[in-house]
């Protein structure tokens, strides 16, 4: 179910009126009504869904008990963390890999057609990639001394809870399990503040990821967008160019704007969700960058990939190697695709570079040579995101070519269908950048009165109910 149809609408509605009537949030009533409607949320479009999900839970809460049972035998409680493992990400593999391997393979060895059309239609349930971690990461901190839940009800709550879901962000059970029952009061500050993130998540999504959409990609199958002019053998730079800034600002705005709508939810409902976002178009580093930017799916790969295989304890080499090889496996998390795995490439060579030169001993100490990193940092962000979006190299080295000719020949831009709106509503993004920046300065946090979010706040739904777009997916519904 998306948050921007009608249908949702209607779910928030009843919603909104259970949480009136169970004012103490924290009973096992509420939890279990919450648990019904976010199996309804999940298996709206798609009921066979709700089985997966109920699989991965069944398999991770009971092996999280029996790890706690066999506490004191090394052997069968790493035996059984490595089966809830494997089957995790089995389940995973075969519904989100096994086509792009399948692909590969029939390059190589030939296949039975029918098979091998049949692997590469399986469809990829939405939200898997997600739920997938969230699970694991609970069984893999019991195996590390964590205690399980003996609730079943709790667990599958903190798998399930509908806000965060499909997209994130990725929650730990020990930052999510002590709320379910401590009771919460409704406050007034605490809806506003709801309300606030939910308004800023629509104005994200509705009014600028999805106008900058159409301006991309048209607004529906029957028609083009700019990328697909800019992706022509001799498209004019000057579109390549729009293509390449813009594209930046959609995702960024798409999926903050739907951790915006998940963490304002969880607030109207008595929860607390982590930031996944902090202005990550400020950053000067690339580690920085993974700082800011999906920050709960940096956090699991460093907790539970690269922390695993040595983290900095062991040789400046190796060290380097795994940096690579975790950035590898994010962006093949992200995307069944070479053009995925070339991203995460890009943003590992960053990082290894970055560590081998020790770039940050330097821009500590010249502010000339931190200015500069800033630049390279964010012109190989906006490079990389060449390789995320587009669906083929071929794709991505069309596209670099026609940039790279520089001629910038002049274009009418009322001849491109959106392509105005985009560039009116891309300027939510440097805004929102040099907000989080007046935030940041001084070491002392700059925050606007309730007076002066109101204010916004109503500036923001007014824009999204006048500009709103058609409601579209979200972009990382796909992974």
């Amino acid at each position: 179910m998306n948050f921007a149809s009608l249908e949702f609408g209607v779910f928030f509605l009843v919603v909104l009126v259970i949480r009136l009537f169970y004012r103490q949030s924290g009973s096992r009533v509420f939890v279990s009504i919450l648990v019904l409607l976010s199996l309804v949320f999940y298996g709206w479009e798609e009921p066979s869904y709700v089985f997966l999900i109920l699989l991965s839970t069944v398999i991770d809460f009971f092996a999280a008990l029996a790890i706690e049972k066999y506490r004191s035998s090394p052997r069968t409680r790493r035996a059984i963390v490595t089966i809830s493992c494997v089957a995790n990400l089995g389940l995973l593999g075969f519904f989100k890999y096994t086509g792009f391997f399948v692909q590969n393979l029939s390059t190589v060895l030939p296949l039975e057609p029918g098979i091998a059309t049949a692997l590469r239609g399986i469809v990829l349930p939405i939200g898997i990639s997600f739920y997938t971690f969230q699970s694991m990461s609970y069984t893999i901190d019991v195996y590390r001394g964590e205690k399980p839940t003996r609730s079943f009800l709790d667990f599958i709550f903190y798998i399930s809870f509908f806000p965060q879901l499909v997209a994130g962000p990725i929650v730990r059970a020990h930052n999510f399990l002590y709320q379910i029952h401590r009771v919460r009061s409704i406050r007034l500050v605490v809806w506003l503040e709801g309300f606030r993130l939910m308004i800023l998540g629509f104005f994200l999504k509705l009014v600028v990821a999805d106008n900058i959409g159409y301006a991309l990609s048209g607004i529906n199958l029957q028609s083009v967008g700019i990328w697909d002019y800019a992706v022509q053998p001799d498209g004019p730079s000057t579109l390549a160019w729009y293509a390449i800034i813009l594209f930046p600002a959609q995702i960024f705005c798409d999926f903050a704007g739907y951790t915006n709508i998940a963490r304002g939810l969880a607030y109207l409902l008595g929860f607390r969700l982590p930031i996944n976002f902090n202005a990550p178009y400020l950053a000067g580093s690339f580690s920085e960058f993974w700082h800011r930017w999906h920050i709960t799916l940096s956090t699991w790969l460093r907790d539970y990939l690269y922390i695993p295989l040595g983290g900095n304890r062991i040789s400046k080499g190796r060290t380097l190697v795994n940096v690579m090889a975790v950035m590898l496996l994010g962006g093949l998390w992200h995307g069944a695709g070479w053009t995925f795995i070339v991203w995460g490439a890009i943003h590992g060579t960053g990082l290894v570079v970055e560590r081998a030169a020790g770039i940050a001993r330097v821009t500590e100490r010249w502010l000339a040579a931190r200015l500069g990193w800033f630049l390279v940092v964010q012109a190989v962000v906006l490079f990389a995101w060449i390789f995320f979006r587009s669906s083929r190299f071929a794709e991505a080295g069309v596209l670099i070519t026609n940039a790279a000719r520089l001629d910038f020949p002049h274009i009418e831009i009322a001849d491109y269908p959106n392509l105005q709106a985009a560039l009116i509503v891309i300027w939510a993004v440097p805004l929102l950048h040099l907000r989080a920046l007046l935030r940041e300065a001084g070491g002392r946090p700059f925050r606007e009165t309730r007076i002066e979010q109101a204010i916004v706040s109503g500036f923001l739904l007014i824009a999204t109910l006048s500009f709103y777009g058609e409601g579209g997916e979200f972009i990382y519904f796909q992974f």
